[in-house]
């Protein structure tokens, strides 16, 4: 049995993260056994005019597994199918429609163990991409190689480090240049620090340009894994930009500051966000500066 909250709700975007990458209730944050969620942005003129950006449905099975998403505004519609009697958090394919009657599949296959082994892209019947992945468990590293199709192509890859207890330590991303398939060129990494219980501290993102790192940005998280302080420095230190959050009892943004500084001036730009929550504590209206959001969300009983 099914019951319905309908209540209209505020957003500076509709959806964190990409609709190919989340794949349960817990992605989103959403508490409470969510059976739908119905999600629309607006922005509103000084005139009170209301102007709709996007428009998206979710719904979720049982065990909080995302089985169809349908994006009105853009046209897409994107069905999740997983293994009979799996309880797998992530499906075996995904079904790509839109409105011009194209559909594509991604296409993923995994260990018995359950961990993913490839991803395959196929749009009308041809495979145009491929992810492969591999594991090894002597260095606790994962290696994920993106390969287009059909001319067989490296394009990118990430190498993935792991501690003792699951942790990502550290994350390398790379690009493969037309002329230098055997040796691929960093282009940014993350370094991770947990404290003893595993609970993400701090990390630092490095960028790097042929000649080696041209920045880095260091991130402090909060308890509940959330950022509260980012600082970016150029390659010789000088503090570019500083950035501090603070968040509410939901642990969801409620403001936001970010310092923007050169050789002449410093320039602090801030944001606030305004919630309103249902009785499960999912947020049921967030305005942040002129866009609006609604949301209905509709549990199982």
């Amino acid at each position: 049995m099914i019951k319905k909250i309908s209540i209209s709700v505020a957003m500076i975007y509709i959806i964190a993260g990409s609709a190919l990458g989340q794949y349960t209730t817990t992605g989103y944050r959403l508490k409470g056994k969510v059976a739908r969620l119905e999600t629309k942005m607006y922005t509103q003129t000084k005139q009170g005019e209301k102007h709709l950006v996007n428009e998206t449905i979710i719904t979720f099975d049982t065990l909080g597994r995302i089985t169809a998403k349908q994006d009105i505004k853009q046209n897409l519609y994107y069905q999740y199918k997983y293994r009979t009697n799996s309880t797998l958090l992530t499906p075996d394919s995904i079904v790509i429609k839109s409105d011009n009657e194209n559909e594509s599949v991604i296409a993923i296959s995994y260990t018995a163990s359950g961990e993913k082994t490839s991803e395959i892209q196929i749009s009308d019947n041809v495979a145009i991409k491929r992810t492969d992945i591999s594991y090894d468990s002597t260095t606790n590293t994962k290696t994920e190689t993106i390969i287009q199709l059909p001319s067989n192509t490296p394009t990118q890859q990430i190498i993935s480090v792991y501690d003792q207890d699951g942790c990502k330590i550290k994350e390398c991303f790379y690009v493969y240049d037309n002329d230098n398939y055997n040796h691929p060129r960093i282009t940014h990494s993350i370094a991770s620090v947990y404290d003893i219980e595993s609970n993400l501290m701090q990390t630092i993102t490095y960028s790097y340009n042929d000649e080696g790192v041209v920045s880095r940005c260091v991130d402090t998280y909060n308890k509940r894994g959330k950022v509260e302080t980012r600082n970016c420095y150029t390659e010789d230190d000088f503090l570019f930009q500083s950035q501090t959050s603070k968040y509410d009892k939901h642990n969801n943004l409620k403001k936001n500051s970010t310092t923007y500084n050169s050789e002449d001036e410093s320039i602090t730009n801030t944001t606030t966000s305004k919630y309103q929550y249902d009785h499960y504590g999912n947020w049921i209206e967030l305005k942040f500066m002129q866009y609006t959001t609604e949301r209905n969300i509709i549990y199982y009983e």
